[in-house]
């Protein structure tokens, strides 16, 4: 092996070992004040702020280039912001301008803080990371709010792995280069996987975990597809492994409706695997935290 490929595999490494836990501490800065809870703030995963509402028009806020997903709560506004796998550490701000025009703009400055994943030898199964990031860009923009929590997309699952944020070793994977790979790092020898798998029966229902408009679909040369539903400003399910599909572009659909089945396999006897991605924001977050998604008391 060649000393830039050891080096790319050690740094990779470093990279994957020094992923972090993001801990928000918010301070107020001109104007409203944002309140936030460290709770499931962690690379991968999702920071929440709460902010006072000044009005009933949504806010302009802004995580660099990004606009976080806003919530209507009633005496407030929740603001829930995707934080990248690989978010490095070192103090970050939400800028925050409320609706009114003549309203002054706050920070909200927030810390991440070292987290560790574990590696894993083995080869996972693709899609191991689907890279989509022009989420802007699908035919269709949801401008609706999103409703919280997402269900699971199967309605029985036997079981399940929680896979987010592990780092596999990826030395005897001949990856494949097709709309969801990354060329370019198609030679490393680390990768991160950043779904969760969903393991049950040949023909069981999948569902629409909420509210959602079909934005996008792919189908594989082996006749199963990838559905993308896009729940609402900025929050999306991708899907793949959908059999018999009965959704198209552009379709409405409510929580809990039948998009699809698991297809059947040859063997009976063999499970089949459904992958669950979601994203806010156009960053890939843990499917868990959006299953799970009460909002947490200060």
């Amino acid at each position: 092996m060649s000393g830039r490929r050891t080096s790319k595999r050690a740094n990779k490494a470093r990279h994957a070992l020094g992923w972090l836990l993001l801990t928000v501490a918010v301070f107020s800065g001109v104007g409203s004040p944002a309140s936030a809870s460290p709770q499931r703030s962690y690379p991968g995963g999702i920071a929440e702020l709460r902010l006072p509402k000044s009005s009933a028009n949504l806010p302009l806020v802004k995580f660099g280039l990004r606009e976080p997903v806003i919530i209507d709560a009633g005496d407030h506004w929740r603001i829930l912001v995707g934080i990248e796998l690989d978010t490095l550490p070192g103090e970050y701000l939400l800028y925050i301008k409320p609706a009114a025009t003549d309203s002054e703009a706050s920070t909200a400055k927030f810390t991440v803080q070292q987290r560790l994943f574990p590696l894993q030898n083995t080869t996972p199964e693709r899609p191991l990371k689907i890279v989509h990031k022009h989420f802007s860009e699908l035919d269709f923009s949801n401008s609706n709010q999103p409703e919280l929590p997402l269900q699971l997309p199967v309605n029985w699952p036997d079981q399940w792995s929680r896979n987010f944020g592990h780092i596999s070793g990826l030395e005897e994977l001949q990856q494949e280069v097709d709309d969801f790979d990354d060329a370019s790092e198609a030679d490393e020898s680390l990768k991160q996987q950043n779904y969760i798998s969903l393991t049950t029966t040949a023909l069981a229902p999948v569902i629409a975990p909420q509210n959602a408009i079909i934005s996008r679909v792919i189908q594989s040369d082996e006749g199963l597809a990838t559905v993308f539903l896009d729940h609402g400003r900025g929050v999306y399910s991708v899907i793949s492994g959908v059999a018999n599909l009965n959704v198209e572009l552009g379709n409405g659909v409510v929580a809990g409706a039948v998009i699809g089945k698991l297809p059947q396999q040859s063997d009976i006897a063999t499970p089949h695997t459904l992958y669950w991605q979601t994203v806010i924001n156009g960053v890939y977050v843990d499917p868990w935290l959006l299953a799970d998604n009460e909002e947490p008391q200060n």
